[in-house]
């Protein structure tokens, strides 16, 4: 039997922004990926930035997120569809609180500077 990842070969990625929870129509994504016979989709979870209401102090939630399970409801919509489903980290930023308590958690420079 053939694993997802040997079936899937149109994907669908998004790139959600923290101010998405607010205006995001999911129908419009179920729509799309049907129209455009989408497989899988590469859904914004989490890293720096969390979709979800994550209980660690410091996991910077989407600035509109509220109490939503944004990254849930992609993942819903997505089994609804029948689509294969993949979450993706985001590290490309800290907020300067992380920076301060964590710096040894960043990359650094060769100067030491992050």
């Amino acid at each position: 039997m053939a694993k997802w990842y040997e079936k899937a070969h149109i994907y669908g990625q998004t790139n959600l922004t923290e101010i998405d929870p607010v205006d995001c129509d999911i129908n419009f994504w179920k729509d799309y990926w049907k129209r455009t016979g989408t497989q899988a989709i590469i859904v914004n979870a989490g890293g720096i930035v969390a979709y979800y209401p994550s209980k660690f102090k410091m996991h910077y939630r989407a600035a509109k997120l509220g109490d939503r399970d944004f990254f849930g409801e992609f993942v819903t919509a997505g089994r609804e569809q029948g689509l294969s489903i993949l979450a993706r980290m985001n590290i490309n930023r800290a907020k300067e609180e992380f920076y301060r308590i964590h710096l040894d958690w960043l990359g650094l420079k060769k100067d030491g500077a992050p």
